[in-house]
């Protein structure tokens, strides 16, 4: 299986694998709706092309898709050209976008050998990274995973201050090994997430409690992000914030 090599920046070179999640259509909004949401996935991706360092393995995984062909944006095409692509159409977190993510990152450990890497890093994929900063921070240290849970600064001026007692899982990392074991975890509490509402970010942080796992917490990220909502016009400044 091909994998797309990113040699596009100076830098720390290390094998280690970039899995990048998406959902690009949803069924119940509108065509004009959905083709806004693919272009801002287009301009995400490329960003993320541009700061990724050397030696990286990229795989974008997207759950609405059956086929390329099904994407509506030009612009979204040309970002993910030349890149691995698996589509699995199978959403499985419809009212849990978490769940639906976590499903989708056991489909890609099916389809790629994490073993073969020694870092697995996991990024939900309509984020604008603004730098390689999460990138060489988690690849730089000798601890076993690398999470965050930075709080909301927007555009506007309201600062948000997040939950406590949860990782982020916008962006997080760890050695291969710890992330099969987070998949093993992971899946046998899927449907009680999906049924309860239980977020992703609960079940990571339970996960490295429990497992009492070493790990580097990074206070920010550098991740622009749209708290989109289909009341609003899509690109609706006061729902962007930098985390």
């Amino acid at each position: 299986m091909h994998i797309r090599h990113v040699p596009r920046r100076k830098g720390l070179i290390m094998k280690s694998l970039v899995v990048v999640f998406s959902s690009f259509k949803l069924e119940k909004s509108t065509p004009e709706y959905n083709l806004d949401r693919q272009k801002e996935y287009a301009a995400c991706y490329r960003q993320l092309l541009r700061v990724v360092p050397d030696g990286l393995d990229v795989l974008f995984v997207d759950n609405s898709i059956r086929s390329a062909d099904e994407i509506d944006s030009i612009e979204l095409k040309e970002s993910l050209a030349g890149c691995k692509i698996l589509l699995t159409r199978q959403n499985f977190g419809e009212r849990n976008k978490g769940v639906g993510e976590l499903v989708m990152l056991i489909q890609a450990s099916q389809a790629v050998n994490f073993t073969e890497y020694k870092k697995v890093l996991y990024c939900t994929g309509r984020k604008f990274f603004t730098c390689p900063y999460p990138f060489d921070k988690a690849l730089e240290t000798d601890k076993p995973v690398t999470v965050s849970n930075p709080d909301f600064q927007f555009l506007t001026g309201e600062f948000r201050e997040v939950a406590k007692n949860m990782f982020n899982d916008m962006f997080f990392a760890m050695d291969s090994i710890r992330m099969i074991q987070f998949i093993e975890f992971t899946k046998p509490r899927l449907q009680m997430m999906e049924e309860l509402m239980i977020n992703s970010e609960s079940n990571l942080y339970e996960f490295i409690q429990q497992k009492k796992i070493d790990f580097q917490f990074l206070e920010f990220l550098g991740i622009i992000r749209n708290e989109q909502n289909t009341r609003d016009p899509y690109l609706a400044i006061e729902n962007f914030h930098i985390c």
